[in-house]
């Protein structure tokens, strides 16, 4: 028996050609990765085929700083940073074992076309070629994609408040050892005198409610001498994070996210001072005179309200008030809201300040 095809038929055929490419590319389910010169749906409109020779062009402007033996070896900067990228695009898991993979037939020569990489240096030489690279002008080389990405019908889609952008800022470590560190590593000494090395980054991220993934914008490197505490250390790179984030995206109306350790009146001004919205978590372990004037304002009614019930019962209020002072040292003053979610049966299911 015939079956006449449907648009359904249609899709899964062609979900299919794009699993057996994805394989002939050795790569993974579930990653963005190039179909027919074009990237997945999320960033359809932008084609990998114009974005990397733009990434290389970026990264040709990097002083080249290698080491005399990589490069007579032919590891010239570009190209070993062109094939660190290729390894992150196929998200493999070590970079020891991703030269000889790329030896694969297949995988090779795919990806060498794909990144223009000739010639994939061991672990040794990647490391001699960009441990003297300073991180900040490598993410420059991205900035092509942000670029074209911003003239994306995607770009818009993160608007929120009035066509603003939400920006999280929120600390992470992509390394840790309680082997071996270098000079740049942040040390954490324990009681039972081991010592941990790791590296730590603060990333600022533009995010939706209904976006399914964050658009990374910036990084700030965690240093040495922003201190070994997480509140310290995160803080001080924010300090330096925040003014680079409003002068690169100085056309955009920015409202930076971020939890507790951020919600102190220095950061404010950091925010402030870059002409910058904001919306911190403020505990109120941390908010003494906050927290004594909100109470003091609920007493006389001073707290505007909203209170709605949803169709299964869960109650939401809404509870914000204009220009309360943030601490009793300073006359600066700040906008304070808080929601709180309710079972039918009364139980707290969210509360956030």
């Amino acid at each position: 028996m015939l079956r006449r095809k449907t648009p359904r038929n249609d899709k899964l055929k062609g979900l299919a050609r794009k699993n057996a490419h994805r394989q002939h590319l050795g790569l993974v389910p579930g990653m963005w990765v190039c179909f027919d010169g074009i990237m997945s749906k999320e960033i359809e409109s932008i084609q990998l085929s114009r974005l990397l020779p733009a990434i290389r062009q970026q990264f040709s402007l990097i002083p080249d700083q290698c080491d005399p033996k990589a490069s007579a070896l032919g590891y010239h900067l570009p190209d070993v940073l062109m094939a660190g990228l290729a390894m992150m695009f196929v998200q493999d898991p070590a970079m020891l074992e991703f030269p000889r993979r790329l030896q694969e037939r297949r995988r090779s020569s795919n990806l060498k076309t794909i990144f223009g990489i000739e010639e994939i240096p061991k672990e040794s030489q990647f490391r001699r070629v960009l441990d003297p690279i300073d991180p900040s002008s490598i993410q420059e080389g991205f900035q092509p994609c942000i670029q074209r990405l911003q003239k994306t019908r995607l770009w818009q889609d993160y608007r929120v408040l009035d066509g603003r952008y939400t920006v999280l800022i929120d600390g992470f470590e992509f390394f840790r050892s309680d082997q071996q560190g270098c000079g740049h590593c942040l040390e954490f000494h324990h009681q039972d005198g081991r010592i941990d090395y790791a590296h730590k980054a603060l990333a600022a991220c533009i995010a939706h409610p209904t976006a399914k993934r964050p658009l990374p914008l910036l990084l700030e490197e965690i240093r040495c001498e922003d201190g070994a505490k997480k509140q310290g250390c995160e803080f001080n790179a924010a300090r330096r994070l925040i003014p680079e984030l409003a002068k690169q995206h100085c056309h955009m109306d920015l409202i930076i996210n971020g939890d507790g350790l951020f919600s102190k009146l220095p950061m404010v001004r950091v925010i402030r001072d870059a002409g910058l919205s904001y919306i911190l978590v403020a505990k109120p372990t941390d908010h003494k005179t906050l927290v004594e004037n909100i109470a003091g304002l609920r007493r006389d009614d001073g707290i505007e309200r909203w209170e709605i019930t949803t169709d299964d019962g869960r109650i939401c209020v809404y509870e914000w008030v204009h220009g309360v002072e943030l601490i009793a040292t300073s006359d600066e003053k700040t906008n304070w809201f808080s929601f709180t979610e309710t079972s039918a049966k009364g139980k707290r299911l969210y509360h956030n300040t």
